[in-house]
């Protein structure tokens, strides 16, 4: 991933929403996008986890990453359709931290 900290924007890990909400205001025709990290590490159990997360679109339509993780590997994203005020409610009225479901 290309590394985008800098004097003036220095990204921290596990702050995904934080950090692209601060990336918009220095990149106003960026849009922020709510979705959420899936993980397939639990298919031997039948589980597959959803973790909240957001990320970047640029004025291409081009999806990147601004958050610094130290996981082995990228896992794929899944854009949510809701509005940014219903993912938001979402998030926070039910202190999600994953969702599972049942494969």
């Amino acid at each position: 991933m290309q590394e985008l900290s800098s004097e003036a924007f220095q990204p921290a890990e596990q702050d995904c929403h934080h950090n692209v909400d601060l990336w918009r205001k220095g990149h106003p025709s960026h849009v922020p996008v709510r979705g959420w990290v899936v993980f397939e590490v639990y298919t031997p159990l039948g589980l597959c986890r959803f973790i909240p997360h957001s990320v970047v679109e640029d004025e291409d339509g081009v999806l990147f990453d601004i958050t610094p993780s130290r996981a082995s590997r990228r896992y794929p994203f899944l854009r949510d359709e809701l509005t940014e005020e219903e993912y938001v409610l979402l998030i926070t009225s039910r202190k999600l931290v994953n969702l599972d479901h049942n494969l």
